[in-house]
């Protein structure tokens, strides 16, 4: 194979290969993107939230009512800005459950609304 013509063919290559790889990035931050998210409050049972993504990945995370130790609006602060949030303290668990982790334009009210309403179903 002449020299000009595999300089050429290993372009293509490149190329292609850089493409290859460009999609899979793209693919993959697409599909992690979350589309929804959801919370259920079964009285007497538990909670479980959900995630779905625009890839179609669904992630459900139930918690058991016994381990439940409180409901609560807190405070996040950055060094811009200071946004709220709702979270569950629940036993053994390293982390707050904050059910609704990527919707960053929840206003005070529709988290009083929320925190009214768990609250509710359970007491």
């Amino acid at each position: 194979m002449p020299a000009k013509v595999r300089q050429i063919y290993q372009m293509q290559l490149e190329v292609v290969f850089g493409l290859v790889l460009l999609s899979k990035l793209l693919l993959k931050t697409v599909s992690g993107s979350p589309l929804s998210e959801s919370l259920m409050v079964i009285r007497d049972l538990g909670i479980q939230t959900c995630t779905q993504t625009i890839g179609g990945y669904e992630m459900k995370k139930f918690h058991d009512i016994s381990r439940i130790r409180d409901f609560i609006i807190n405070d996040h602060v950055t060094f811009y800005y200071v946004r709220q949030y709702c979270a569950f303290l629940v036993e053994n668990e390293s982390e707050l459950v904050v059910p609704f982790k990527n919707c960053s334009r929840l206003r005070q009210l529709d988290l009083e609304y929320i925190y009214c309403s768990v609250k509710q179903i359970l007491s």
